[in-house]
């Protein structure tokens, strides 16, 4: 495995490169990708944020251009891949490998293999936007306020405004240093975390009227189907954080979302305290963190529920 300082050297010795994220990007994915493309831009280098989807409503207001694999500005020769770490994570960005001279991965996840010759996994980072913070200094930029934006959004979304249990003191020092860049904190949390179109918040009714409660209260599982979807007028992007409202619930241990997506099933896991549903998820295909984790499977959702409730009994007996 590699440090800051490896790749930080792999980034200074690079022409031009294309920061790819995940599918269906979130905080983390579009504010650690946004911010390490304005730093490589402030060293004078070409950089632009690719992903295979476009940002999602509710970070659309982050200062971050996000280009797909089709309409890339430039011929990339370098390829660095944020806040993922295998090639079907990054969906059709993943034809941009083969054609670059090099790669390289900086991730939080612990799941994560990672991808090209230089690899930045730390699992017990809270957020890899907290490894692009560290990466910026060492790459010798001060973060200005548009950078310390994209970096509070990364933070924060992947430490649930700091009340997660992966919050720590780097994420909290990582937040300090964006609040002394100028940002503003309070429209910050109120874009990021309140506020939501209607189409959501029928959405978020619709699910937690249909939620159920298995094992004596100490599993909630949610489901979001096509027909809910359209019901509500709303799109899969509103269906992200819904899982948590399981969590809320006083005896919940494990909270399960499962998303209907064409012909297969998105799974969404979380947990409380020591249960692991991020080695679940790895036995699926899929990954996370040990209290925040997901995979997609192929079968329809009374399948996938089936299964999912049968391994997560388990773990619960």
């Amino acid at each position: 495995m590699s440090g800051i300082s490896d790749l930080a050297r792999w980034l200074a010795a690079a022409s031009d490169v294309a920061v790819v994220t995940h599918v269906h990007p979130d905080g983390d994915a579009l504010g650690t990708s946004g911010a390490l493309v304005r730093a490589l831009t402030r060293m004078g280098k070409r950089a632009a944020c690719l992903c295979d989807d476009p940002a999602p409503h509710n970070l659309a207001f982050l200062p971050v251009e996000v280009y797909q694999p089709e309409n890339v500005p430039f011929a990339p020769r370098y390829v660095l891949v944020c806040d993922a770490g295998s090639e079907d994570r990054i969906g059709r960005c993943a034809g941009l490998l083969s054609s670059a001279d090099g790669a390289a991965t900086l991730d939080h996840h612990g799941t994560s293999q990672g991808i090209g010759d230089v690899r930045v996994i730390d699992g017990g980072a809270a957020a890899t936007g907290v490894l692009a913070l560290a990466l910026i200094h060492e790459l010798g930029v001060e973060p200005d306020r548009d950078m310390a934006a994209l970096l509070y959004a990364a933070v924060a979304t992947d430490t649930g405004n700091f009340s997660f249990r992966n919050t720590n003191p780097a994420a909290m020092r990582a937040a300090a240093e964006c609040l002394e860049a100028g940002i503003d904190l309070d429209d910050m949390n109120f874009r990021l975390f309140r506020a939501r179109r209607m189409q959501k918040t029928r959405l978020i009714g619709a699910a937690i009227d249909g939620m159920s409660f298995l094992m004596e209260g100490r599993l909630a599982v949610i489901r979001v189907d096509r027909a809910m979807l359209n019901r509500c007028g709303a799109q899969s992007e509103d269906i992200d954080t819904i899982v948590n409202f399981g969590m809320d619930t006083e005896g919940v241990q494990v909270s399960m979302l499962i998303e209907q997506r064409g012909d297969a099933v998105k799974a969404s896991l979380r947990s409380r305290g020591d249960i692991d549903v991020a080695a679940l998820a790895k036995k699926l295909g899929g990954g996370g963190h040990k209290n925040a984790a997901g995979a997609t499977l192929e079968g329809t959702m009374a399948e996938v529920e089936t299964l999912l409730v049968r391994m997560i009994g388990e773990i619960l007996e």
